[in-house]
């Protein structure tokens, strides 16, 4: 499983349920990346990937994503930018808008994950900067 990148939605833009795949792929990734890098975690809800145009998602199945999205960013030092929305009511509205606030968000937990070894070496060690007990 590899990292399949993100897209920018438009007004002319399709939402297809090969989307939803290659979303809950790079979640799934992700979520790999912070076990191996970070801290064990098992998403909240299962990744299925095998949506076809006769299996399209639908509200609960878009919740699952953002429900496991948010869980990621629960266990890194990010807030979710934008704000996703989990809700219960099947008369929600998923737009362009709305999948571009799955994608940035997946793309910010996917630059942080890269760039987290970087800083580890940059600081040289896990303590960096706590000198007698955090005094200078």
């Amino acid at each position: 499983m590899a990292w399949q990148g993100t897209k920018t939605f438009t007004t002319n833009s399709y939402y297809n349920p090969e989307e939803t795949n290659r979303e809950n792929e790079n979640t799934e990734y992700l979520a790999q990346e912070i076990n191996n890098k970070i801290v064990t975690i098992n998403l909240p809800e299962a990744v299925k990937q095998d949506y076809n145009r006769l299996n399209f998602p639908y509200v609960g199945e878009i919740n699952k994503l953002k429900t496991n999205i948010k869980f990621l960013i629960a266990n890194l030092p990010i807030s979710e930018n934008p704000a996703l929305t989990v809700s219960l009511t099947r008369l929600q509205s998923f737009n362009y808008i709305e999948a571009n606030k799955l994608e940035r968000n997946l793309q910010n937990i996917y630059d942080i994950i890269q760039n987290i070894e970087g800083y580890f070496r940059y600081c040289g060690t896990f303590y960096c900067g706590e000198v007698n007990n955090g005094l200078y």
